[in-house]
């Protein structure tokens, strides 16, 4: 029997829906009962036993259905295996991002709320919840190993002052600052729209014995006389703190293709090795400090054939 309201199964005897509470209108409660016994003679069926153990009352003491009786512990199952998804979805997205402490710690409890919910109703969902949650925890672990290498590698460039750019054998290179055109090709490396170039005559920067490094940055000052006690500050801690081995020879105010420039020689007699550092103030560009390095295995190294073929944008 059905309830004429929201057409749940009623239970026997019931005098309310368990589900919506509508009062049961029984056949047997506006009819007589037309028993086998009605009108005769005899001894009537036993009575069912009473059973000591209670039953649960509804809105007048009738019976309740069992389907109508809450279990507290299934909805909690429910909320943490949702949550387990939850999580583990949210560490996934932030793994995508390359951040790996959201995927471990977003992983890690989605996978402690989906081992507790698996253990109560809702199994499935608790199992979705710990599959994702592990996924979160992969994820994570991965982006901090890519995190790791690249941190790595891009040390290792910056030390050797080789571009993380792929190199191109080429003699001529147009950027948004400058331009050039040189007698012999070089394998140069320089990102699109970046003015900073790194420069070898060999399959590796390690291994050249002809390297150019120009770094482009934006200086706060277009005082000449502050930008040449700023340059020498400058040219002075780099080469005594990045180039080991190295002594200036000499250094003072210079020019470089028509802009205010300060210079300095170094040799590493040991490596026979000549370098020379300058920092050239050029206005008009958005990057107004170029940091021109020219290294090479020998005694002597300038700047004149660059300098020739160096054309300001």
């Amino acid at each position: 029997m059905d309830c004429q309201r929201c057409h749940e199964p009623l239970e026997p005897g019931a005098a309310f829906c368990g589900n919506c509470g509508y009062p049961v209108q029984s056949s047997n409660q506006s009819q007589p009962s037309q028993g086998l016994w009605q009108g005769q003679s005899g001894t009537p069926p036993a009575q069912p036993p009473i059973t000591s153990q209670p039953i649960p009352a509804a809105l007048n003491g009738a019976a309740l259905p069992s389907y109508a009786i809450a279990h507290p512990a299934q909805h909690v199952g429910e909320t943490t295996a949702v949550l387990a998804v939850i999580l583990g979805t949210i560490g996934i997205v932030g793994s995508g991002f390359l951040i790996p402490i959201i995927g471990l710690v977003f992983g890690i409890i989605g996978m402690c709320l989906g081992t507790v919910s698996r253990r109560r109703s809702h199994r499935r969902l608790a199992l979705i919840g710990l599959a994702i949650a592990s996924l979160a925890v992969a994820a994570g672990l991965a982006a901090l190993v890519w995190n790791i290498s690249h941190y790595k590698t891009t040390a290792q460039y910056g030390k050797t002052g080789q571009s993380t750019t792929s190199s191109k054998v080429i003699s001529k290179l147009q950027t948004p600052c400058y331009s050039f055109n040189l007698i012999n090709t070089y394998n140069i490396s320089n990102q699109s729209g970046n003015c900073s170039v790194t420069m070898y005559n060999n399959q590796t920067f390690a291994t050249s014995t002809n390297v150019y490094k120009i770094v482009a940055s934006e200086t706060g000052t277009t005082n000449p006389e502050a930008f040449t006690q700023l340059a020498r500050q400058a040219v002075d801690t780099d080469i005594h703190t990045n180039l080991p081995g190295f002594s200036i020879t000499r250094q003072g105010p210079s020019s470089f293709a028509g802009s205010l420039a300060y210079t300095a020689y170094a040799n590493n007699n040991q490596q026979g090795t000549a370098l020379m550092e300058t920092l050239v103030l050029h206005l008009g560009t958005k990057d107004n400090a170029f940091d021109i390095i020219h290294a090479v295995n020998g005694s002597s190294v300038n700047l004149q054939t660059l300098e020739a073929r160096w054309r300001w944008q």
